[in-house]
């Protein structure tokens, strides 16, 4: 996705998903935030790859999540924020 190299790439990690923070969930007014999650990009693959870690320790089925993500991609800023 990063055709070329030029560009400010961002990484997406397949299955990584966070819930937004418990006290906008308990009282934040929009209501779909008590159900929702987020899908991040990561500006490094490291703080992508601890977000994996932390993920999968407060999992309850932390034996299904794998150590590393299946799939990890490469995207390239500008595209992502025009598309």
């Amino acid at each position: 996705h990063m055709e070329g190299g030029v560009g400010l790439p961002v990484f997406y990690g397949e299955g990584l998903v966070k819930k937004p923070p418990v006290l906008k969930r308990l009282f934040g007014k929009e209501k779909a935030w008590a159900t929702s999650s987020l899908t991040p990009l990561y500006f490094s693959y490291e703080d992508l790859m601890r977000d994996w870690k932390v993920m999968r320790e407060r999992s309850q089925n932390k034996n299904r999540i794998p150590e590393k993500p299946f799939k990890v991609e490469v995207f390239n800023l500008m595209d992502v924020v025009t598309s």
